[in-house]
């Protein structure tokens, strides 16, 4: 064996060491050995019947919990065992909290020490209870919208009474014990403001790729439910630039960025954001970039990579996200990564780029400066999205357009006729072409924006 997440060596008792048993029982658990060195080697364990007895009463008095101790024999040495099971409830020691990352051990500080004991509890931070707030505090109107959406988008039932405010809080868990969650006012609060200071978004426009040359800037204050239109409106009007394209005899105005792409990527920012800490949502335009960040690192297990590929759909923010997903905004699959880069494929432009940065996550766009009108027509949409194989199959394509069937069937682990029916999906909807002959030619991706 080695250490692990979930296993710890040691080569005698410290009382300091409780932490590590903590750390366990608030992540999934784990095996601690005494008697062993780092590297694995056996050393035993002097005063064994001692530890036997000692190691549960230490355990059991300083974190209330009860762990399995059991004595074994290798080799003429003996070693303990101390079998943790994962905990229901956070379990701190000396008033600190720990989990394990890897193998190490970790204090968890700040905004994660919060977020950590809400879900050991089964709570998301919106769903927290806030006193002294009345129905005046709430702008009716906004409720009403997003009543009227989710019965068109068939998520609640049309003979609703739509009047019935306190019905439809209580339904989406919004009112708890007579009081209004943190999601309902967020969401449909006149001033949110008044009760979360950081309920906005601020927008910025950067000379060139400067991020210390701000030439105009603005900040949006409206509850979450209304903000993703105020911000593509302000976004689409004041900062990126657009051009027109025919077709037939209708005119229609093109942009830099996609709006559904754009649009995702802004509702992805306000849904899973960190609301508990000190900062905007941060939109920051350049000339050739635009990036939006919210702060709220991405939620465990999600990774980087992970964003690329079909994944689970993981909330910081449940309220938040239900009333989103009723309205017809969302998807409830996790797809709204995949989604985004599905629309920039579809325009020719390159993949975003996601990183974790500043204790948060950034989606960034690139793209080129629109100036002159198109000269050719539109393209005609896709009829359904991209699957995943497909935009595997894309940018495999894009790091070595000589790649072959068969190298496309192994990294994509299906075989060759799957592949050859993906290709052939793909060239029908224009966004790939065969150059030359099977053996000796190459593939190219088609950039629909020329």
């Amino acid at each position: 064996m080695k250490e692990s997440e979930n296993i710890e060596f040691k080569i005698t008792w410290r009382d300091e060491y409780l932490k590590t048993i903590a750390a366990f029982a608030n992540t999934q658990g784990g095996k601690l050995f005494l008697g062993v060195t780092d590297d694995g080697k056996i050393v035993g364990v002097s005063k064994p019947e001692k530890l036997l007895e000692d190691v549960p009463n230490k355990i059991s008095n300083h974190l209330r919990i009860i762990a399995g101790v059991l004595l074994h024999d290798k080799d003429g040495k003996t070693l303990l065992e101390i079998v943790v099971s994962k905990n229901q409830q956070p379990v701190a020691f000396n008033g600190r909290y720990y989990v394990r990352s890897g193998s190490t051990t970790q204090e968890v500080t700040g905004s994660a020490l919060q977020e950590f004991i809400l879900k050991a509890s089964n709570y998301t931070w919106d769903e927290v209870t806030m006193p002294m707030v009345r129905w005046d505090d709430f702008d009716l109107p906004t409720v009403n919208r997003f009543v009227q959406s989710a019965i068109q988008n068939k998520h609640i039932p049309h003979d609703i009474d739509i009047n019935n405010y306190q019905k439809i809080f209580e339904n989406l868990k919004l009112v708890r014990n007579k009081e209004f969650t943190r999601a309902a006012i967020l969401l449909f609060a006149k001033e949110p403001t008044r009760f979360i200071s950081v309920a906005n978004c601020k927008i910025g426009r950067f000379r060139g790729n400067d991020p210390s040359d701000l030439i105009s800037d603005n900040l949006i204050e409206k509850n979450l439910f209304s903000m993703p239109d105020s911000i593509l409106e302000l976004l689409y009007t004041k900062y990126l630039p657009s051009q027109y394209a025919y077709k037939g005899i209708q005119r229609i105005q093109k942009f830099s960025i996609p709006e559904k792409a754009l649009r995702e990527a802004v509702l992805n920012a306000i849904i899973h954001r960190d609301y508990s800490g000190f900062a905007s949502t941060m939109i920051r335009v350049y000339d050739k970039k635009l990036s939006i960040w919210n702060q709220g690192s991405l939620m465990n297990p999600l990774n980087i990579e992970m964003l690329k590929v079909e994944h689970p759909s993981i909330l910081r923010n449940r309220l938040i996200a239900n009333v989103f997903y009723f309205a017809g905004y969302i998807e409830a699959w996790g797809r709204g990564t995949l989604s985004i880069i599905n629309h920039l494929l579809l325009e020719g432009l390159p993949e975003p780029e996601f990183n974790s940065k500043g204790g948060g996550f950034e989606i960034a766009f690139y793209y080129e400066p629109l100036s002159e009108p198109l000269s050719e027509p539109l393209s005609e949409p896709l009829s359904e999205p991209l699957s995943s194989r497909q935009l595997s199959i894309i940018g495999l394509i894009k790091n070595n357009n000589f790649i072959s069937i068969n190298d496309l069937a192994q990294s994509c682990k299906v075989g060759r006729e799957t592949i050859k029916r993906e290709l052939k999906k793909l060239k029908e909807i224009n966004l790939i072409k065969r150059v030359g002959s099977d053996k000796a030619g190459h593939w190219e991706i088609i950039n629909k924006r020329k």
